[in-house]
Formats: structure tokens, C-alpha cells, sequence
């Protein structure tokens, strides 16, 4: 049996994969389902799986940190939600990329490839292959859109539209321009990742800010700022001394 390591942070999906496996490769064996990078990171340590089926966005962090940790030489099958991860995950050892909701005829397609690279290729040859990835230079495809609810119907937001992200406990909000609010599955750590810096800041541990929702800034004591936004949000939005800096130099790009 070919061990296989799976991670992915919503328990139905993780099951699900995991049946489509049984369905289409017998062979495979699924040895752990990780719900975080940490998790993962343990997994591979332990069972040293021939191959991983790997969530993007995990419940602690995006999965490209398990390459950043361990650099593990394992080939990757990326499961996600979104499109704009796909460079990055070729570059992690990603051998297919499947956006969700995950079909079954791809998957098989998907590992019928990782059986023809595990034949054909030394690890010596991907190692090579990985290092000419990331040697060539990437053009970042930042997103574009959110899917929301809106009274009981699905509606598309453009970035433009959006004036600032707001992260409370386990819940983030968008605030459109116009003054709407919505709660979406992101959390601020993966917009980071995936919204264009010059646009979208991150300007404390609660904020990102749109560029053109900034109406003021006001100095307080002790090197802090205070932003005044456009509209309105619902708390202070305090920036310590150690990264007004940073704004105030985004602010005058």
C-alpha cells in the first residue's frame, strides 16, 4: 500500500477525498488527515507518506508553509477553492492542481500522473526540476473577487468595491465602500497572501485597508496612529509605533 497524507481543514472535504480514494486507487493508503500546518508537518514526520493531497488554505496557515518548514521532496496533489495559488504550487512540489468541489475524473487523472512521475523521475531529477522553478520569475495573480450571502442569494464583489477587512475573534468582515458588511471564510493571514499590497494593507492584528478608504490619519502619544476611515468602521483602528512607518511610506506610494 502507497502511503498518502491528507490535509484539509473541513472535516466533510477531508472525508469525502478520502472516499474518492477508495473509490478510484485501492492502493493508496490514506494515513492521516492534517487540519492544520502543524498537524501535517507531524504527519509527515511520522508516516513519510509517498504522496500528499494538499488544502491551500488549512485551518493555522496556507500549506506552502510545510515547504518553508521541512522541505520535504513529496509530490503534491493541490486541492482548492481558488486559482490564484497555482505558480506557487508548482513550485512546492505540485505535480496537478484541482479546484474544489473536487471531480472524480480529475482526481483519477491526477493520480494516474503521480504513478507515471514516481516511475519515470529519480529524486534527484525533481529536486532538479523544483530548483529551475524557483529560479524563474513569477508574475503574482492577486484576486480579484469574493463570493458572499446576501439575503439568501450569492452575490459578486469586486476588490474595488471593498474599503477594509475586519477580524474579530474566529470572524473576518467586508466592508464595502457604500457600507455593507459581510462575513466571509477568509481569515486576514490568507488575505495577505492574496490581495495586491499596493492596494490592501495590513495595518494591525484586527484591519486591512483598501488605499482609498483612508480619509485621515491622527497622530497620538508614544509614535501611534489612529486611521479615520471612509465609511466609518465600528472600532478604533489604532497602528502602533512599530508599524506607522510602514503605512505612512504605503500610504505615500
Amino acid at each position: 500500500m502507497t502511503p498518502v497524507l491528507i490535509a484539509e481543514d473541513e472535516k466533510y472535504a477531508g472525508q469525502h477525498l478520502q472516499h474518492l480514494l477508495r473509490e478510484i486507487a485501492p492502493q493508496l493508503q490514506v494515513v492521516a488527515i492534517a487540519e492544520r500546518v502543524e498537524d501535517a508537518i507531524a504527519a509527515i514526520r511520522r508516516f513519510n507518506p509517498a504522496l500528499l493531497l494538499l488544502d491551500i488554505n488549512l485551518a493555522d496557515d496556507l500549506s506552502f508553509r510545510i515547504f518553508d518548514t521541512i522541505a520535504p521532496q513529496i509530490p503534491v496533489i493541490f486541492t482548492t477553492a481558488y486559482d490564484q495559488y497555482a505558480i506557487q504550487a508548482f513550485k512546492a512540489n505540485g505535480i496537478d492542481y484541482l479546484l474544489k468541489p473536487i471531480d472524480k475524473l480529475e482526481l483519477k487523472t491526477a493520480l494516474d500522473k503521480f504513478e507515471r512521475l514516481s516511475t519515470a523521475f529519480l529524486p534527484q531529477q525533481i529536486t532538479a526540476l523544483l530548483k529551475q522553478y524557483q529560479s524563474a520569475p513569477a508574475t503574482q495573480a492577486y484576486r480579484q473577487r469574493f463570493l458572499v450571502n446576501h439575503r439568501q442569494q450569492l452575490i459578486s464583489l469586486t476588490t474595488n468595491q471593498i474599503a477594509y477587512f475586519e477580524g474579530e475573534d474566529r470572524y473576518v468582515h467586508l466592508t464595502l465602500i457604500t457600507g455593507e458588511r459581510y462575513l466571509i471564510d477568509d481569515t486576514l493571514q490568507t488575505l495577505e497572501q492574496t490581495l495586491d499590497p499596493a492596494i490592501f494593507l495590513r495595518v494591525n492584528r484586527s484591519f486591512m485597508v483598501q488605499h482609498q478608504a483612508v480619509a485621515a490619519l491622527q497622530m497620538l502619544g508614544k509614535g501611534r496612529l489612529q486611521l479615520q476611515l471612509n465609511p466609518p468602521a465600528r472600532r478604533e483602528v489604532i497602528i502602533s509605533a512599530t508599524q506607522a512607518g510602514a503605512v505612512k511610506a504605503w500610504l505615500n506610494g
